[in-house]
């Protein structure tokens, strides 16, 4: 299969997904610790320090998404 068609998928879905907002982040993923390699920033989730992935810098994350829900 071609990877640029599974990365112009990924960007799709991303840029379509009620859980990317103009942040670059996904809003809907989170870890508990900072995944080498990745962009990612802290934040404070229910008192709890998490990472976000940015899915602008990392747009494959969404291909395989099982959470993803259009945006309209």
């Amino acid at each position: 299969m071609d990877l640029d068609l599974i990365r112009d998928n990924a960007v799709w879905k991303r840029d379509n997904c009620r859980h990317y907002l103009e942040d670059d982040y996904c809003n809907n993923w989170y870890w508990s610790k900072e995944v080498k390699g990745w962009k990612m920033r802290k934040e404070t989730v229910n008192g709890r320090t998490v990472h976000r992935i940015s899915v602008r810098d990392h747009p494959m994350f969404c291909t395989a998404c099982p959470h993803y829900t259009k945006r309209y």
